[in-house]
């Protein structure tokens, strides 16, 4: 990216289709607040956006989790243009669908007046993430009537609301459909689905030869996949098999006025550091007095007990959600985004604050969505 900047920004005269080019790059390549920079620079040059540049402003926002910004992104078009256009419509349900408002993709899905297999899949997917796996599952059954065929992200969809509903013969079935009659090679992503449904049901034996028969090398996040197994069914031999996985580094991110903050463990680069530490010492005071008891064996460290305590309580979702108390309006929705899979200490504080607060707390995490209401989590305490 940084070679293509380099020659985007000596370009004298810049066409839409560079400017699409480089707001997608930062997009796919994982630099969505770049990407959504450049887009709003355009503007300010005044060249209309195409529907790939506004697909890959989407796509940023779809990783921040920044609903508004995507509202806005997508204001910038008539509606016409978005329900004629598979590709606005798949960026646009991505978006709704992964900031956690599945109503409004639902909406959009059901408006659009062309509809691809692309457009079906997000759909199904996005139902898929938000725990909605009936209504996914139906949408599967359309297809079939209506003469699609399945392609992999279809099976991608499936296998995700399996695995967030613990769908585990479901998943099994949908798994060896996949090559047996489809004659779809599976990817990593389907192995990794399934080696974290198996690991969540506590079949770990099974889930650790599904890896070990993988036609391609395991990566991080199916290994992750086990080990959080191994954590919740508490396999420590098993789990030192995944314990050489490098780990990368937990980040959350809220939308506050059109911009984006991010927060990192124990992160006091923020302007209002000392505010937020003080709300979570507050927070932390009144869930113990609720009976709260941090739970310190999911920090993997060789540290003495209380100074577990002390990194659980500074987590990054936990930051970012004291974060949103102190600027936000009391009753409004918080949402964040987080990079990893929220633990299981964070997902029990998380419900306790939105008990004390009275506030809907919207968490997506790499795996899925939880929203916390009245002390309850839409997962029911699986995921």
């Amino acid at each position: 990216m940084d070679k293509a900047r380099e020659v985007f920004d000596k370009m004298k005269s810049k066409d839409v289709v560079a400017w699409a080019a480089m707001v997608g790059g930062y997009a796919s390549n994982r630099h969505p607040q770049e990407a959504l920079e450049l887009f709003f620079a355009m503007q300010v040059e005044g060249i209309r956006p195409d529907c790939y540049t506004v697909a890959g402003a989407l796509s940023a926002c779809t990783r921040l989790g920044a609903l508004d910004l995507g509202r806005r992104v997508v204001g910038m078009l008539h509606w016409d243009e978005v329900l004629d256009n598979p590709v606005l419509g798949t960026a646009l349900i991505d978006m709704y669908a992964k900031c956690g408002n599945t109503g409004e993709a639902w909406m959009v899905f059901q408006q659009m007046r062309k509809r691809d297999i692309i457009v079906w899949n997000a759909m199904i997917l996005g139902l898929g993430m938000t725990g909605h796996e009936k209504i996914a599952f139906a949408l599967v059954g359309q297809m079939k009537k209506s003469g699609m065929t399945l392609n992999d992200n279809t099976f991608m969809g499936l296998l995700c609301s399996c695995t967030h509903s613990g769908l585990v013969k479901d998943g099994q079935r949908y798994f060896r459909n996949i090559s047996q009659l489809y004659h779809i090679s599976p990817k990593i992503e389907h192995y990794g689905c399934m080696v974290d449904l198996l690991s969540r049901a506590g079949l770990l034996e099974e889930a650790h030869q599904l890896i070990e028969d993988m036609p391609m090398e395991a990566n991080a996040v199916v290994w992750g996949a086990l080990l959080g197994g191994c954590k919740i069914h508490r396999n420590a031999d098993l789990a030192e098999h995944a314990k050489g996985i490098e780990k990368v580094p937990a980040s959350s991110w809220v939308e506050l006025d059109g911009k984006v903050h991010e927060f990192h463990v124990g992160d006091k680069s923020h302007p209002l550091s000392d505010k937020i530490y003080a709300k979570l010492d507050q927070l932390g005071m009144e869930m113990k007095a609720m009976g709260y008891k941090p739970t310190t064996e999911v920090v993997m460290f060789d540290i003495e007990n209380e100074e577990k305590e002390h990194t659980l309580v500074h987590h990054s979702e936990k930051i970012a959600i004291a974060f949103s108390l102190l600027t936000t309006e009391p009753g409004e929705t918080i949402r964040v985004t987080k990079n990893l899979r929220v633990c299981s200490d964070c997902h029990t504080a998380i419900k306790l604050i939105s008990w004390i607060t009275c506030r809907e707390i919207i968490v997506r995490d790499n795996n899925r969505f939880h929203c916390f209401r009245d002390g309850y989590c839409s997962c029911n305490d699986y995921w």
